[in-house]
């Protein structure tokens, strides 16, 4: 379905939630305790929103379940993923919000 919806012209929405609203609040709040005023991201130069979390800490801001969740959405967008389909080279945490 990802594939298919980025080689497409036509606009696609997928929404395949994930996190309850209890959930996505503490990581925003995680992400906002540790964010500079004035950091600026080294790649687009725009306000770096973005932290850096081990595997152990994002457990212990969303429990089991909440990770378990996260790990589950490649197969939830790719039917042919498995859990192997996919590498994680690192776990960060990126805000976005409006201007």
């Amino acid at each position: 379905q990802a594939l298919l919806a980025l080689e497409s012209d036509e606009d696609h929405i997928m929404t395949v939630p994930s996190l309850t609203v209890k959930e996505c609040a503490k990581l925003r709040k995680f992400v906002r305790e540790r964010i500079k005023d004035d950091g600026i991201d080294d790649v687009d130069g725009c306000p770096d929103f973005q932290v850096n979390i081990s595997e152990q800490k994002l457990g212990r801001i969303l429990g089991k379940r909440g990770v378990q969740a996260l790990w589950d959405l490649p197969q939830r967008l790719e039917s042919t993923a498995t859990r192997d389909s996919f590498s994680r080279v690192g776990v960060f945490i990126r805000m976005y919000q409006r201007e």
